[in-house]
């Protein structure tokens, strides 16, 4: 099937106006002014800048600050309209940061109260496990002391037997000594 072109809309004699630029139009090496602008009769061949691969396309012109003005002030178009819709995007806006305000703030009190929450019950369970080493500190110091005071009462009392058992030595000591003097005289 062959390929077919799409039409672009000019009459045959506008595309044919539109191609041609004759030597007379642009003429390069002459000094004279028409040399130097095309005829305003002359359509020019330029494609439109979307079509163009690699254009960038045009800039705008230069626009005078009183249009501005004018714009902002409820002249020119649109007028109040215009800053009627500024002033619901402003206070869209302020409503928006005031309820992501509000929310930041929720979310720093639900943040600083659960921190607070965590920070009690490690605190609360450092706390038990302080209290759970004394109490086995204590029972054990307890268990020692009881031990040693069991140990002491045993010393005296063995001490005191020796000392008994030492009462009796002397005493059979002397008793023979006694008997042996008598023996000798």
């Amino acid at each position: 099937m062959p390929a077919q072109r799409k039409s672009t809309g000019k009459s045959g004699a506008a595309k044919s106006a539109a191609t041609s630029t004759g030597p007379s139009e642009y003429n390069f090496d002459s000094d004279s002014p028409a040399a130097e602008s095309p005829p305003q009769t002359a359509v020019k061949t330029t494609s439109t800048p979307a079509s163009t691969a690699g254009s960038r396309g045009t800039k705008r012109p230069y626009t005078d600050d009183r249009e501005f003005e004018e714009f902002g002030n409820g002249g020119g178009i649109g007028g109040g309209d215009m800053q009627a819709v500024l002033n619901s995007f402003g206070s869209d806006i302020s409503k928006t940061m005031d309820l992501k305000r509000k929310r930041l703030e929720t979310f720093s009190q639900a943040s600083i109260k659960c921190s607070n929450r965590r920070v009690e019950e490690v605190w609360q369970l450092h706390q038990d496990e302080r209290n759970k080493l004394q109490d086995q500190y204590i029972k054990q110091l307890n268990a020692l002391v009881a031990q040693w005071e069991s140990d002491m009462q045993k010393a005296k009392d063995s001490d005191d037997k020796l000392q008994n058992l030492l009462r009796q030595q002397q005493k059979v000591f002397q008793q023979q000594r006694v008997t042996q003097q008598q023996k000798l005289m």
